[in-house]
């Protein structure tokens, strides 16, 4: 199983996004037909064993049905659960499926559909056919009857990440990790959109994570992390500004044998870097308003990750020398923090390359001109905490 199919399994309800949901139907696992060993029915997705609490059953009419979050999960859908119509809608890219418990036909992409056999209610739990849930979405069911197992064959193309700000609706999002194309969908919408397209390479050996930073109603930063390279020694950060469903603006950099981190946000305005100028965007249209030259301000011509800001510094750091620096951007004065370190600490990280050359120094929080940082002493690997204070050093 994928790193990426266990994050989905682990999230379970989780893809219910909004009050009311799938969730206010949940109810005891069933039992029925499965009572016997001989009558249980396996499933696998991609060749790989699928596990449920709540078993899959087949109907006298040959038809396998599934739990409705169970396939959910599988492909990375989102399900919601209308309690007035009594009416569930699955959402995907390119994708929305409604259908009611017991009714003979659904709906599409907004085009109705008969069913051969209706989705079902047992024990509170919604089960849907397997066949017609995953052919709609796009997959492939293969059945064993010998076997009595079903065979899914979807491909892992997407990512997804489950965004719930407090101030908002939830939203939903999903990278199309070949082509780069990126989706979207806010509660209450009627489909998943396309918002835009990220400046993305696959890598034939790699792994990925994707995160999202919800700023201002309606808007985002999506972050996708590709580390790839044996042994995953390079990593490439992309990083795109979405406003009311739209991809407006987004940056892209490389780095070698760092997981360096970016900000993306300050005091909630959207943030790009491309290794060389930070950039800090107007919101209402993703176009630059501030720049920032990064090797002006470091001193050295490469790579750089900025890993804090405030009102009058950034915390920036050098690809290949790796040393964690604060600069003032108006006045070019800079400080390079490995020199607030012990002697011993000091002389270790001016000399050590592995895993990189540069300190360990890590960025734990910033308020109000003071940076909180720790790093482990190289001796003892005990944490050593530090407390900056701007106005001291620049």
């Amino acid at each position: 199983m994928s790193k990426i199919l266990d994050q989905l399994y682990r999230l379970g309800l989780s893809l219910t996004l909004t009050a009311g949901s799938i969730a206010a139907v949940s109810g005891g696992p069933i039992s029925a037909a499965t009572s016997t060993l001989s009558k249980a029915i396996s499933l696998d997705l991609n060749g790989s064993a699928v596990q449920s609490d709540d078993a899959p059953f087949l109907d006298t009419n040959g038809t396998v049905y599934v739990p409705l979050r169970l396939v959910s999960s599988m492909l990375k859908t989102v399900v919601i659960w209308n309690e007035a119509a009594k009416e569930v809608s699955i959402f995907a890219p390119e994708h929305t499926i409604q259908l009611k418990p017991g009714c003979q036909s659904a709906r599409h992409n907004g085009r109705a559909i008969q069913l051969t056999a209706p989705s079902t209610m047992k024990n509170g739990r919604i089960y849907v056919p397997l066949r017609f849930i995953a052919q709609s979405l796009g997959a492939q069911v293969g059945w064993n009857a010998s076997k009595r197992k079903a065979s899914i064959s979807y491909p892992e193309i997407y990512m997804m990440e489950i965004v719930q700000p407090s101030r908002e609706a939830s939203n939903t999002f999903w990278l199309n990790t070949l082509s780069g194309e990126l989706y979207q969908y806010t509660s209450g919408a009627k489909a998943a959109v396309l918002t835009g397209k990220l400046n993305y390479e696959p890598h034939s050996i790699h792994y990925m994570n994707i995160s999202i930073d919800s700023l201002q109603a309606g808007e985002f930063m999506v972050k996708v992390v590709d580390y790839y390279g044996e042994p995953m020694i390079h990593t490439v950060n992309n990083t795109a500004y979405i406003k009311n469903n739209k991809l407006l603006n987004q940056s892209s950099v490389e780095y070698f044998q760092r997981d360096s981190p970016n900000i993306s946000s300050f005091k909630n305005r959207p943030i790009l870097t491309d290794g060389k100028r930070l950039q800090m965007l107007d919101p209402k249209d993703g176009s630059v308003e501030k720049e920032f030259d990064l090797v002006k301000l470091g001193g050295y011509d490469e790579l750089y990750s900025v890993e804090g800001m405030g009102d009058d510094y950034l915390l920036i750091r050098p690809n290949k020398t790796g040393m964690l620096t604060l600069v003032n951007p108006d006045t070019d004065r800079k400080k390079v923090l490995n020199e607030l370190l012990n002697k011993e600490d000091q002389e270790f990280f001016n000399t050590n390359d592995l895993p990189y050359l540069g300190d360990w120094l890590v960025v734990k929080g910033e308020q109000d001109g003071i940076i909180h940082l720790e790093y482990p002493r190289y001796i003892d690997k005990k944490t050593d905490k530090l407390i900056v204070k701007v106005k001291d050093w620049l």
